[in-house]
């Protein structure tokens, strides 16, 4: 019997990959988040950059122009979006009650299938 040749990962195993990387990213997000704010409110003296950090608009938000997600990439996408969006939170302001919400908006495609289930 010949050996068969396989062109890449099957639907299956890609599916077992990007569920694992949804949940990583469930998992992850929240603490970046935290990380990054207490960066800066020690940066800052405390006060979270804004006298006071009363939070940002969606509109501050989007002007500090951060990428979509769509999922497609694997691990290494992922971690330069991550590494990106660190930069977008820490310029915007926002308040912590906002920073998820605002990331999590980002999602596009299977990464946002991956952030509703």
């Amino acid at each position: 019997m010949a050996p068969s040749c396989r062109s890449g990962p099957s639907n299956e195993e890609n599916l077992n990959i990007a569920t694992i990387i949804a949940q990583q990213l469930q998992n992850i997000l929240p603490q970046i988040v935290t990380q990054v704010t207490n960066n800066v409110n020690n940066a800052n003296g405390g006060n979270g950059g804004n006298g006071g950090n009363n939070g940002c608009t969606y509109k501050g938000f989007m002007a500090c122009n951060p990428k979509e997600y769509d999922g497609k990439g694997g691990v290494i996408a992922l971690t330069r979006w991550i590494e990106k969006m660190e930069n977008v939170i820490d310029n915007s302001g926002c308040a912590e009650n906002q920073k998820v919400k605002y990331a999590a908006s980002l999602f596009v495609n299977k990464a946002l299938t991956w952030w509703n289930t």
